[in-house]
């Protein structure tokens, strides 16, 4: 009986031991889902693309009051992971009153240690 205890002890130490935290769980199955970790690590660009909202940071009439946005109608970021570089690209208009109705469009990167933007002439500064 002594036996079958201590087996019963080792196996269920066993198994809590062999058991990922909820955490590493997540991950997993998020993993799983995309196609396993092997799939996941082959990944060389990644492309986030949609449209929303663009907080104006710092430019509220007084500390109080609400934070201006821009109206972001397209917008694309693109990771370049393999070749450490990335490049955002969005219009956005300004929403707050009084502001410049006119579309912005910012177009800027980065590759490796070098970031730059791009006029929309196409000019790189």
């Amino acid at each position: 009986m002594k036996h079958i205890l201590r087996l019963m002890l080792v196996a269920g130490l066993a198994g809590v031991s062999a058991t990922a935290p909820p955490e590493m769980q997540a991950v997993s199955d998020a993993a799983g889902a995309l196609g396993g970790r092997d799939r996941i690590l082959a990944v060389n660009t990644l492309t986030l693309e949609g449209s929303g909202t663009n907080g104006n940071l710092g430019q509220n009439v007084t500390p109080d009051s609400a934070l201006p946005n821009f109206d972001v109608k397209d917008f694309k970021r693109t990771l370049d992971l393999a070749n450490q570089r990335a490049r955002q690209q969005q219009t956005r208009v300004a929403t707050a009153p009084g502001a410049n109705p006119q579309p912005q469009v910012q177009n800027f990167g980065v590759d490796a240690d070098v970031a730059f933007n791009v006029s929309p002439d196409g000019m790189i500064a």
